[in-house]
């Protein structure tokens, strides 16, 4: 036949993987480099990894819910990045100075993400993962500020 495309070929479905929440992360990542704050919205992100509009409230329950996680995710990085760039650094001054540059750098590299994180009125501090996270950053600055 020509035209037919061999199965192997034909596009697959990136929300049947088995994780749906990790591409739901991810995609709102892309949504939020891509259109800003602005444009990330629940049916954007659905869209993006191909699934139905309803799917991120099955993991997420609402935009805010989504938005928390995602400056978890962000959380995350920058306490990885300050702590990474710490590491190799002989005094307590040297470390927070390091620190201080992976911080500007991160908000540097992700405005976007960095502006999501400092977003009040769009999280729910109170969720698990976005409060340990909050905390974890949090601890990295305090401690080197106090051992500085």
């Amino acid at each position: 036949m020509r035209g037919a495309r061999p199965a192997a070929d034909k596009p697959s479905k990136p929300y049947h993987h088995g994780a749906l929440r990790a591409a739901l992360l991810a995609a709102a990542e892309l949504v939020l480099r891509r259109e800003g704050m602005v444009g990330l919205t629940l049916r954007a992100v659905a869209r993006e990894v191909g699934a139905s509009h309803a799917a991120p409230k099955n993991h997420f329950e609402d935009l805010t819910g989504l938005l928390s996680e995602l400056a978890a995710v962000g959380f995350d990085r920058l306490s990885d990045r300050m702590l990474s760039a710490a590491a190799g650094e002989p005094t307590p001054q040297a470390r927070l100075n390091a620190i201080g540059h992976a911080y500007v750098a991160f908000a540097v590299a992700e405005p976007g993400l960095y502006q999501l994180m400092f977003r009040g009125e769009r999280l729910d501090a109170a969720r698990p993962a976005l409060k340990a996270r909050m905390e974890r950053a949090y601890g990295v600055l305090t401690e080197a500020v106090g051992a500085a």
